[in-house]
């Protein structure tokens, strides 16, 4: 008899130095079951772990998935893991799905549960992108007081005129006033 239950297995990959030489561990979650419905695939399973137990059965596909994790690592830089940690976690579910396939196993599922580095670089990776958005916010916060400020100084001027304009009215009818009642 062989196992088909679904196995949940953690991939860690300690400090594995990144395309631009970053060195970051990553811990990924993995599902993965040996394919029960398939003929080919079930044989495939059974003449490699048949008379193996769920523990050294798991055991092949932990270090098979952990080999393709530090490799598509190595592949990439650290913002592109950090940041489009999908498509990461889509290589590492199509590069080892292709070898487990030949052992019998299905992948069902695969993603990133955490991305952390000792030299403190994702720290600065944030520290970056937060100065930066601070920047933003502090022009911004500029740009509208100085628009408050010129829309305050236009709006003085308009009652300024307004004023002139209604006190030359006043000005003007008292004075025809005055003008008609001493003819």
């Amino acid at each position: 008899r062989i196992s088909l239950n679904t196995i949940t297995l953690t991939i860690e990959s300690p400090r594995v130095y990144t395309q631009h030489g970053v060195p970051i561990s990553v811990t990924g979650i993995a599902q993965v079951k040996i394919q029960g419905q398939n003929v080919e695939m079930l044989r495939s399973a059974c003449e490699q772990f048949l008379g193996k137990t769920e523990e050294e059965i798991a055991n092949v596909a932990r270090e098979t998935l952990e080999g393709h994790q530090r490799a598509i690592m190595a592949s990439m830089s650290v913002e592109e893991i950090y940041k489009n940690r999908k498509k990461f976690s889509k290589k590492v579910f199509e590069v080892a799905s292709s070898d487990l396939i030949d052992m019998g196993f299905t992948v069902v599922s695969y993603t990133i549960k955490d991305i952390s580095d000792e030299e403190g670089y994702l720290n600065a990776l944030g520290l970056a992108r937060t100065a930066e958005v601070k920047k933003d916010a502090r022009i911004g916060e500029a740009n509208a007081h100085r628009d408050a400020l010129i829309k305050e100084a236009l709006a003085g001027e308009e009652k300024q005129s307004a004023e002139y304009l209604n006190k030359t009215q006043i000005a003007k009818s008292q004075r025809d006033f005055d003008i008609k009642k001493a003819v």
